[in-house]
């Protein structure tokens, strides 16, 4: 993904990025980089998690619910980032306006 992105005028990345790697990951793309932070309860998080229909190599049925459902807790403490450039959060318990987001980030983007 960052590969291919640094090569690239604009790209949106969409992952969950850990603090301890993300500098270094990230570090090959271009400036601006805004971060956007989808704000969630962790509880509402982890039953979207639990809902999903993940590729068998996970291995979600032979893990221990607790210890899937800790870390959305843990990490949530972590967020966001702040690391990478201006932040917008969005609350995504409820509908986001996605032309509403995509311009506060191109705002963004110019002040940067």
């Amino acid at each position: 993904m960052v590969r291919i992105a640094q090569d690239l005028d604009g790209a949106v990345l969409d992952n969950f990025w850990y603090a301890e790697t993300v500098d270094e990951l990230l570090a090959p793309l271009p400036t601006p980089i805004v971060e956007v932070f989808c704000r969630c309860d962790p509880n509402v998080a982890y039953e979207r998690f639990r809902g999903r229909v993940r590729h068998p190599g996970h291995a979600d049925q032979e893990r221990d619910p607790d210890s899937v459902r800790a870390p959305f807790f843990s990490r949530a403490k972590k967020l966001p980032l702040r690391t990478l450039g201006p932040v917008i959060e969005v609350n995504t318990e409820r509908p986001v306006d996605v032309a509403s987001l995509a311009t506060r980030v191109v705002e963004a983007t110019a002040r940067s």
